[in-house]
């Protein structure tokens, strides 16, 4: 067999491997690498297929597991729907019998009551005996004895049927946990990797993806920077000279940029061929601004400063304007927010107040406050798919709408530390906290479930728009880590 038929899978990047002869000046048989790998010295391809066939045994060990594992809860699933057939069955056989016998016996007094037949003198004995005591008020009391009996038999009744109901809760509640653990088995079977890696000799913070989620652009106290890792290496390359930046937002087509700094000054840069214009320059805070959103049309931003004052700013082109103040908090504005409807947006503040705010006819009122849920600063804000909000604080508060929209307090995920920032990964339901690690969880129908952590201690975070990339800098060094959800 010619060595080009051979088709083997990199252990390590899952992609064809690709078999070098002598015409790329490589001895025949000696090495073995896919587009991914830079392998610096020879391998024996006998050592490679190895490897290969111990991957595949492993993965095959794995699956057969899996299926054991499936087909012993099958089973527990079909047991306990026998157990539940066998219970509701023999309990509605009792409620069946019960409603007979109560016709029955109503049917009797039916027949009774409807006719006096005097056919012997018996007979007429027993109608001087109902005389007498329809005299006494016998029969009324009678009849309220048979209305107790009546009352009494209803509450058996619903007794019964009460019953029935905590039979169905038992077996839907065994049969949803089962579902439950079926989600929790497929959430670790992917994890991230770190991939690539690079020392700094700044601190980067905001990290922010691009939409095309190979490239992202970091800011340091000077500036901003492009990061290309398309070939899994890292190319920066300097796109703007600014200092101090605390919020960066990247058009789409990487056209315009939007900064905003310690200076309180919001800027509008447009690309020129390959340089970087200053277009505008706003300021409608007195002091730092700490956070900058801007909406699914991008016709809306808003921003929070130090000054505890929220700017809303209409986006015509690539020119801002400013619509209108709001200033509700009584310290600085820490987090904002726009949820995935675009009605409401949220704030955080210092304050430790959570302010949702509601459109309205053009402008933006002040919808519900909450006070006294948080007990230090809250640090991050945002909306799911479903509009339900996560809060970093001293942990992480999920709040979920009432009938009246109103948000109400739903669970909490403790953390060890103060949570600096907040990330959800729509595509895979995925929430990360920074704190000073990293932890990854799943959130699920049902739960919040922790998936993984990420050890070292974390300056910052970004995570790419469908979840596959993730781009943090540690503390140690000043790594810059690119890490990869790979599956296991």
């Amino acid at each position: 067999m010619r060595n080009e038929e051979i088709q083997i899978v990199c252990p390590i990047h899952d992609y064809e491997i690709i078999l070098l002869d002598i015409k790329e000046g490589i001895p025949l048989g000696e090495r073995a690498c896919c587009k991914d790998c830079e392998i610096k010295q020879s391998y024996n391809i006998k050592k490679a297929i190895q490897r290969i066939n111990a991957q595949k045994l492993q993965q095959t060990q794995i699956i057969n597991n899996n299926i054991e594992q499936v087909l012993a809860e099958i089973t527990l699933i079909e047991k306990t729907i026998k157990e539940f057939w066998n219970q509701i069955q023999d309990a509605f056989l009792k409620i069946n019998s019960s409603l007979e016998n109560q016709k029955a016996f109503l049917k009797r007094q039916l027949n009774d009551d409807r006719e006096i037949k005097i056919i012997s003198l018996e007979d007429l004995q027993n109608l001087g005996l109902m005389i007498s005591e329809l005299e006494k008020n016998k029969l009324n009391q009678q009849s309220e004895l048979n209305q107790e009996d009546y009352n009494l038999y209803q509450s058996n009744l619903h007794n019964q049927l009460d019953q029935i109901q905590n039979i169905v809760e038992k077996y839907l509640t065994t049969l949803k946990a089962t579902k439950v653990k079926q989600e929790q088995q497929v959430i670790f079977r992917n994890n991230y990797q770190v991939i690539q890696s690079s020392f700094l000799e700044k601190w980067v913070d905001p990290i922010i993806f691009l939409n095309d989620n190979l490239k992202a652009v970091l800011c340091d106290c000077s500036g901003v920077t492009e990061l290309n890792f398309e070939n899994n290496q890292f190319l920066f390359q300097r796109l703007i000279q600014i200092q101090n930046i605390t919020e960066i937002y990247v058009g789409a087509d990487l056209t315009w940029i939007l900064t905003a700094g310690q200076d309180a000054i919001i800027s509008m840069w447009q690309r020129e061929n390959q340089n970087w214009k200053l277009c505008q320059q706003l300021q409608g805070h007195r002091q730092s601004i700490n956070r900058m959103i801007i909406n699914e049309t991008k016709s809306q931003v808003i921003s929070g400063g130090l000054d505890s004052k929220i700017v809303i700013w209409n986006k015509k082109g690539f020119k801002l304007e400013k619509h209108e103040s709001l200033k509700q908090h009584k310290r600085s504005v820490t987090s904002l927010a726009w949820s995935h409807s675009g009605t409401y947006f949220a704030s955080g503040s210092s304050d430790k107040n959570l302010i949702f705010w509601k459109s309205n006819n053009g402008s933006w009122m002040l919808f519900q406050q909450i006070s006294d849920q948080h007990q230090s600063m809250i640090s991050d804000i945002f909306f799911d798919n479903y509009d339900n909000v996560y809060t970093a604080a001293e942990n992480v508060k999920v709040w979920k709408q009432d009938n009246r929209q109103n948000y109400l307090l739903q669970s909490i995920v403790n953390t060890v530390n103060q949570v600096k920032k907040i990330l959800f990964v729509k595509d895979h339901q995925y929430l990360i906290i920074l704190q000073k690690t990293i932890e990854i969880y799943k959130v699920t129908k049902y739960d919040i479930v922790h998936k993984q952590s990420l050890g070292g201690e974390y300056n910052s975070i970004a995570v790419s728009r469908n979840g596959q990339y993730i781009i943090t800098q540690k503390y140690e060094n000043q790594q810059l880590q690119l890490l990869k959800l790979q599956q296991l």
